[in-house]
């Protein structure tokens, strides 16, 4: 098959001015992902599609495992569907309103 470009795991991203750090979440439009690598602006950088991370979250916010996780315009992980966020995945763990960080498996919805 010559059509074939990969499995589509991970895909290239121009990083953002001002640079992006590894393992933190790329916001697009419509999807987020998790950076694969820190990159400087304008560089070419990986962003992950698919795999289970640790992720920042929204402060305030508490979820249950399977709860729909979503990215703010700010790249924080949260449970809300406000204007602006975006899919990123489901919860893997608990998260209370205190914590900083969630646990996220990357999935479209």
């Amino acid at each position: 098959m010559n059509n074939y470009r990969g499995a589509g795991h991970k895909i290239p991203v121009t990083a953002a001015t001002g640079g992006v750090t590894g393992g933190t979440l790329y916001v697009g439009t419509n999807r987020a992902g998790v950076y694969d690598d820190d990159a400087d602006g304008g560089d070419l950088v990986s962003v992950n599609l698919t795999g289970e991370y640790t992720v920042a979250k929204a402060a305030g916010v508490a979820m249950t495992v399977l709860d729909k996780v979503y990215s703010t315009s700010t790249g924080n992980a949260t449970s809300a569907t406000g204007a602006g966020n975006v899919p990123l995945g489901h919860a893997s763990a608990v998260a209370a309103t205190g914590d900083s960080t969630v646990q996220v498996v990357l999935a479209p919805f």
